[in-house]
Order: C-alpha cells, then structure tokens, then sequence
C-alpha cells in the first residue's frame, strides 16, 4: 500500500513500462470529490495523457464509481483507450444498496 497525492502518484505509476497485450486498469470509487481542484485536475491530465499514448498492445482502462458532478446520482463508469471511449455501465446507490446496470 502507498500513501500520497493522487495527482503525483498516479503519473508516476502510469509511468512504469506495461507488457504488451496487457490490460492496465485504473479503479476508482469515491475518491474524485475528495480531492482539491488542482489535484482532480491533475488526476484528469494524467488518465488523458496515458490514454492518448495507449494503443492496441498497450490499452488501458478507467473505471469509476463517482457522483455526477452535480451530486444527482452515482455512476458507474468506463472509458477505454485506444479508442477513449465511455461508458456508463449502472447507476448505483452511494452506499451499495442497490445497483441498476445499463443494458
């Protein structure tokens, strides 16, 4: 286990060689509305710019549980690089009591 700043550490750990073919994820649940502006921005900048180098032997995806930026609902989420796309996988209850998956 590490402890720090989201917004340092994850560059550094998107950073680290990644064998080909391998999937790299990054999870997070929860966490974005914790962080200061400057570190989401941070956090942001590091997902954009790891997804813009990732390609098909190098791929990488973000998956995240987080509130919508108007704090209406929860949603679970994925994007996927090369291509960057998005998806809303569910909606789901902040605290696990229910989960509604998306077709």
């Amino acid at each position: 286990m590490d402890q720090g700043s989201a917004g340092a550490w994850l560059p550094d750990r998107l950073a680290t060689a990644q064998a080909d073919g391998c999937l790299r994820v990054v999870l997070h649940s929860m966490v974005m509305q914790y962080l200061a502006a400057d570190e989401r921005q941070d956090v942001v900048a590091a997902l954009q710019s790891a997804g813009a180098h990732a390609d098909d032997r190098h791929p990488l995806a973000v998956i995240g549980l987080e509130w919508t930026p108007v704090r209406d609902a929860v949603h679970l989420t994925m994007t996927h690089w090369p291509d960057g796309r998005t998806w809303q996988l569910a909606e789901c209850d902040p605290y696990g009591a229910w989960i509604r998956w998306r077709a």
